[in-house]
This record gives structure tokens, C-alpha cells and sequence, in this order.
């Protein structure tokens, strides 16, 4: 999850559903332990997005990683490949929040 020459500063979730920080500390991947994980988040509004903004949809029961120009990097559902996407449609109707690491 890290570059040639410096790590990301930002959470991002491995293949296995486990997120990791920019302090590689670790965070089960059960709904109560990411939001325990992302409370101290601060908040951002969904109209200031930057890249690495953490995104919540549908009542945060799915998260997706801002990453510029409307877009954003998802991992639709168990078997699907995770995908650079337009923050439009089901995405842009069911965006809640957004917090930034």
C-alpha cells in the first residue's frame, strides 16, 4: 500500500478488508471498528472534497477514497474489481459524509 519512496497519508483498505493508516496501525474490518476508526476523522463537506477524502454512502455502509476531479476508488462487492469510478448516479444520490484523514 505504499509508494517507491514514502507511504500514503491517508487509510486505505487492503484486498482483505484491513485498513491500514499512515502509521500502519491496523483496524479490524467490522462496521464498529471502522467507525470507532474514522470517529476522530475530522468532518468534511461533501462540496470541499479533496483526494484522500474518505466517502460514506447509504448510511455508511459503504466507503469509498476520493481521489480528484469527481472521482473516486471503489470496491463494489466481494468478487468485483476495485475501480476508479465517476462520483455520479447511485453514488452522487446516496453520498452522506465525508471525512478527511
Amino acid at each position: 500500500m505504499t509508494g517507491p519512496t514514502s507511504k500514503p497519508a491517508l487509510i486505505a483498505c487492503d484486498v482483505d478488508g484491513t485498513l491500514f493508516d499512515d502509521n500502519e496501525t491496523i483496524t479490524p474490518r467490522t462496521r464498529d471498528a471502522v467507525r470507532a476508526a474514522v470517529a476522530a476523522l475530522p468532518a468534511v463537506s461533501t462540496s470541499d472534497l479533496q483526494p484522500g477524502d474518505l466517502l460514506f454512502f447509504d448510511g455508511d455502509g459503504h466507503v469509498g477514497i476520493y481521489v480528484g476531479g469527481n472521482e473516486l476508488i471503489d470496491a463494489p462487492q466481494t468478487g468485483l474489481d476495485v475501480e476508479k469510478i465517476p462520483l455520479s448516479g447511485w453514488y452522487a444520490a446516496n453520498l452522506d459524509s465525508a471525512a478527511r484523514p
